[in-house]
């Protein structure tokens, strides 16, 4: 975690201990990673000696210090009203995987394992936002109930 002190930012300890744990990313990520870590290295190249990521940071600033939060959300504010999206603040970014992970079909209890959450309540409550909020679930169950000879007839007998 990245905390402010004054005018200097420094790394801290994460807040609890779910804060520590491995996480599988799909494809695409990995991709954006290996291009960060190129960009990475050509800021490096260029800053020369000046370069100081001394804590293995992933996003850094051009000289490899940790990037200031108070820019991070300025860009991505900026970023999304480009794109349309209205005002977006980087922790709005974990209700969106949450919502989006429960859409995709994700089970409530894998989300709130990959945010860290103690509790799937504190997931479903506060970090889970319907995205379809049309109900499709139940069609299945109530086709199969409301056409009970049909699975008579197809089963052999």
């Amino acid at each position: 975690s990245l905390r402010r002190d004054g005018k200097l930012l420094t790394l801290v300890q994460p807040k609890t201990p779910t804060s520590y744990r491995t996480l599988a990313l799909p494809d695409t990520c990995i991709q954006a990673l290996a291009r960060q870590r190129d960009l990475q290295a050509q800021d490096q190249r260029v800053a020369g000696r000046r370069w100081h990521n001394t804590d293995g940071l992933v996003f850094t600033n051009e000289l490899g210090g940790p990037l200031d939060p108070s820019n991070v959300r300025r860009a991505l504010t900026r970023l999304a009203e480009q794109a349309g999206l209205g005002h977006v603040h980087p922790h709005l970014l974990r209700h969106a995987a949450a919502s989006l992970m429960s859409d995709a079909g994700v089970s409530i209890e894998q989300i709130s394992d990959t945010l860290g959450h103690r509790s799937i309540n504190v997931t479903a409550e506060i970090y889970r936002h319907p995205i379809n909020p049309i109900r499709t679930g139940h069609v299945a169950a109530m086709n199969r109930l409301s056409q009970p000879d049909a699975e008579a007839e197809a089963s052999p007998g």
